[in-house]
């Protein structure tokens, strides 16, 4: 199973450097729009040959239940600096409990 997760707000060095210690895989959007999600999570899947349908839908899910947090954070992006995104992650189950586990050593 393939998980997203919206971090917040950063710059384009955030991001890099989230998704060099991480490894999941890490974007910044801005606008933050769904088109533009489901096409970077549409090339992720493909990139590591996950299944399509299921990830597409799982965003649009994830979409509509965060749907007042989304349009704050559409609304705030308006207040930021030109280099600020909102920035998101998408990852395996795997991914993602090396993430935290990671997170959790760390503190």
């Amino acid at each position: 199973m393939v998980h997203l997760h919206f971090f917040g707000f950063g710059d384009p060095l955030c991001r890099f450097s989230l998704e060099q210690r991480t490894g999941l895989f890490v974007a910044g959007f801005r606008p933050l729009v769904l088109d533009e999600l489901l096409a970077w999570s549409q090339w992720v899947a493909r990139h590591q040959h996950w299944e399509i349908e299921p990830l597409q839908q799982m965003v649009v899910h994830r979409w509509m239940e965060q749907d007042d947090q989304i349009r704050r954070w559409q609304r705030q992006l308006a207040n930021h600096p030109v280099e600020v995104e909102l920035v998101a992650g998408l990852g395996s189950h795997g991914d993602w409990q090396g993430h935290w586990n990671a997170m959790l050593r760390v503190s």
